[in-house]
């Protein structure tokens, strides 16, 4: 019998001869508790009436009035007294919150509201066995999900022995609500509560339109560039909704990451009731129906479609004809040959939408026409960024010279925290750099300094989001070693992780932490590559950068971990921190990142202003902490980075697997492996009196039939690295100047200006920073 059988059948079970009292004879019933708040809704979407008890209890015992027939009966008290004259009653509650004793309120205050224990009888059983099944069944469901158990209580009311069972959740009252409708609705068989029926937000509904437009217009594809809890995934299925598409596929190199995120928002909002998910590692062709009015969501990992033995049994998947194409977390492996092998295959011909938090590299391409893609640079939590110099304030070199630091091959964080068989390098020197960190030296000038180099003493820090952080290494060697130091430096403040003991199970890595918050402990993750992107664990509070990485991507990915909304308790998370040890290079990321988002009408100090709306930065200067600003920002960046040849030469603004046929044949005649221009300023050199000479170091020696493409990548190098000569002898201001009146180009560059302007229009290069980097030479050199 089913439930709404069950449920139809509940009046014949009711002896109504007892007028003004509900009695029973032989009727036991299930009960979960649920905050009181939402319980209305959540039976309103089962489609039954809802009875109050405090409506009709007659004070006795007992209620007066009580209409008969299919219903749902709610108690909202500490524990559930019998309905009537049962007989025989196994109860099953389950607690919100954490009561302080038997029979109190179970309170808790978040969200902004007040929950309480409620206990709704929603399924009639016929014996008590059925109804001890039942709770048996549930309770496992809950327990999946990290609910605690109580013991059994058992209780003697009239001679007849009733058990009482309790759960308590963890303490964040949305995911109590949630994991309680997700039980329900799966264990019955019942039609989701989709009680997620918001609507899509302003910023939302913009991407939403705007894909759609390039979609109608004839684009093939779509990005969605858009930080972290913007909904991305949300707007994604409205897109696709819209669209009434009937077969849509969702590709990505992270699966174990955002597969949930995509299951849960596709089950649990009204608007795709229609769309049934499923895993294309768990199904085959007759699970889908393609002669049915069925609607379905595949989601694919591409390791999956481009690994193992039985690549031949997986043939039927580019058999099916997909109308929409989605890409999640883009950033990773989207633009590797086997990827592209995969979409080619697979959806030739449809639309396709991509999505990521960090698209810095296509973006920086300009392979991508503003018209085909939708930024958002904000954050759902303030953003705070510390800079402290690990050379100046945390590391202690005696012997930098025999250590290596010196000259041009001097300190990178990436060499101090080299490490070999999982033990550092500067073993003495790095334990030392963990004490200044994490504060632990207790001599009077040790407690002085670390207010205002250890994270963990600055003045101002909100400590509560130190409970849970990460620590990215730069290798796996080195995290090894980190995970055995701060075990001895911190046996008792922190449980340290180690990444790769989740092997890539990122679920349980934050099933892993919220247990351990609940039971008080504060956690440190440490990791060198898994993890930093793709996973959200609410309980994180700040990242620490003890790694050199120089690529956008990686750096801000890691970083935005710990931006999540989050709250413990009263208190609720209003800000994330990432502590970075190298200056030159987080100045650097920050301002590239800023040149990469920015719209083209935008100046750059605008788009860092409007990005520091929510973001912090600070840098130690001296014994203070001073802020930078927009304007201080690209100073100090300038002041760091005083040749302005190099930007024009970044290989983040290069896409080579671009290049046409005839730009490959031109490219291969170049033979300087560095073309670099040696610019000479001294005391009595006059403004715009630049000597300039260029340089050879070496012919590439590469066969003309292989065409490897790192190789090609260093020559589009070289023939960017010949360009700031053009703007010193022929003073170009900006990229038409350059196109349109070089007359020197082919001799500067190794190819003729027709070919750099196909390697333009192809989105080799990046127009936009061609022109920028073109525009800022030429102002160095001659408006200062």
């Amino acid at each position: 019998m089913n439930t709404a059988q069950k449920l139809s059948t509940l009046h014949e079970r009711l002896d109504t001869k007892h007028t003004g009292k509900m009695t029973h004879k032989g009727l036991h019933a299930c009960t979960v508790a649920h905050s009181t708040n939402v319980v209305t809704g959540v039976l309103k979407s089962f489609k039954y009436k809802v009875y109050w008890h405090s409506k009709y209890d007659n004070g006795k015992g007992g209620y007066s009035g009580l209409p008969v027939g299919p219903g749902v009966y709610v108690r909202t008290a500490g524990w559930l007294t019998p309905i009537g004259s049962y007989t025989s009653v196994s109860r099953y509650d389950v607690k919100v919150g954490k009561g302080t004793s038997d029979g109190d309120l179970t309170r808790f205050k978040g969200n902004n509201q007040t929950l309480h224990s409620v206990e709704i009888a929603f399924i009639p059983c016929a014996t008590v066995k059925e109804a001890e099944k039942v709770e048996k069944e549930l309770r496992e469901h809950f327990k999946e999900k990290g609910w605690q158990e109580t013991d059994d209580k058992k209780y003697n009311i009239g001679g007849v022995e009733h058990v009482h069972k309790e759960f308590n959740a963890i303490d964040d009252g949305k995911r109590a609500i949630a994991d309680i409708k997700s039980v329900i609705c799966s264990y019955f068989n019942a039609p989701s509560p989709s009680l997620n029926d918001f609507k899509m937000r302003p910023e939302q509904q913009e991407c939403h339109d705007k894909a759609l437009q390039a979609i109608r217009n004839g684009s093939k594809y779509f990005l969605i560039a858009a930080l972290m809890r913007f909904g991305k995934t949300f707007v994604s299925y409205q897109i696709m909704k819209t669209l009434d598409c009937k077969l849509s596929l969702i590709l990505t190199y992270l699966p174990s990451d955002t597969k949930n995120a995509w299951k849960e928002e596709l089950e649990k909002h009204v608007d795709f009731s229609d769309y049934k998910f499923l895993n294309l590692s768990d199904i085959c062709k007759e699970d889908i129906e393609l002669d049915s009015d069925k609607k379905y969501v595949i989601f694919g990992s591409a390791q999956y479609l481009q690994a193992g033995s039985d690549l031949a049994k997986k043939d039927w998947i580019y058999e099916l004809p997909f109308d929409l194409l989605f890409v999640d977390e883009r950033h990773q492996g989207g633009d590797t040959d086997n990827f592209k092998e995969i979409v080619g295959k697979i959806a030739p011909h449809i639309a396709r939408i991509d999505l990521s938090g960090t698209p810095y590299k296509i973006l920086a391409s300009g392979a991508v026409e503003e018209e085909h893609v939708f930024r958002y640079d904000k954050l759902p939590v303030q953003m705070d960024m510390r800079i402290i110099d690990c050379l100046e304030h945390i590391c202690i070199l005696k012997e930098c010279e025999s250590a290596g630091f010196v000259d041009e091959d001097g300190f990178h964080l990436n060499k101090f925290f080299a490490a070999e068989a999982d033990r550092f390098v500067f073993e003495a020197e790095v334990e030392a750099a963990f004490i200044q960190i994490f504060g632990l030296d207790n001599t009077p000038s040790g407690q002085k300094k670390r207010k205002k180099v250890s994270p963990f003493y600055i003045k101002g820090i909100d400590r509560e989001c130190l409970k849970h952080g990460i620590i990215a290494m730069p290798s796996r060697a080195a995290r090894e070693a980190a995970c055995k130091v701060l075990s001895e430096l911190l046996p008792t403040k922190y449980e340290i992780l180690n990444a790769s003991d989740f092997t890539g199970d990122s679920e349980a890595l934050a099933k892993k932490i919220a247990k351990l918050d609940k039971e008080n402990k504060n956690t440190i993750l440490v990791t060198c590559q898994q993890f930093r992107t793709g996973i959200t664990v609410p309980e994180w509070g700040y990242v620490l950068m003890l790694e050199g990485s120089q690529s956008p991507e990686k750096y801000f990915q890691t970083g935005y971990r710990a931006s999540s909304i989050w709250q413990r308790g009263s208190w609720q998370k209003n800000k994330f921190y990432v502590f970075d040890f190298d200056p030159s290079r987080c100045l650097e990321l920050v301002y590239r990142r800023s040149m990469i988002m920015k719209l083209a009408t935008q100046s750059i100090e605008t788009a860092i202003r409007e990005w520091f709306d929510c973001v912090n930065l600070y840098v130690l200067d001296g014994a203070v902490y001073r802020e930078i600003f927009s304007a201080d920002l690209i100073k100090e960046y300038e002041s760091r980075n005083k040749n302005p040849f190099s930007g024009i030469s970044s290989t983040l603004y290069m896409n080579p697997k671009s290049c046409s046929e005839t730009a490959i044949a031109s490219l291969m005649q170049i033979s300087v492996k560095d073309a670099s221009i040696i610019v000479q300023v001294g005391a009595m050199t006059s403004k715009g009196k630049i000597s300039s000479t260029v340089k050879e170091e070496g012919e590439i020696n590469l066969p003309e039939k292989e065409l490897n493409k790192f190789n090609i990548l260093e020559r589009i190098k070289c023939l960017t690295q010949g360009i700031p000569s053009l703007v010193i002898a022929e003073k170009h201001s900006n990229l038409s100047s350059l196109i349109e009146n070089s007359e020197n180009f082919e001799t500067q560059t190794g190819v003729s200006i027709e070919i750099y302007k196909d390697l333009l229009d192809t989105g080799v290069l990046s127009k936009q920073h061609q022109d920028e980097q073109i525009s800022r030479i030429y102002s160095w050199l001659f408006q200062q």
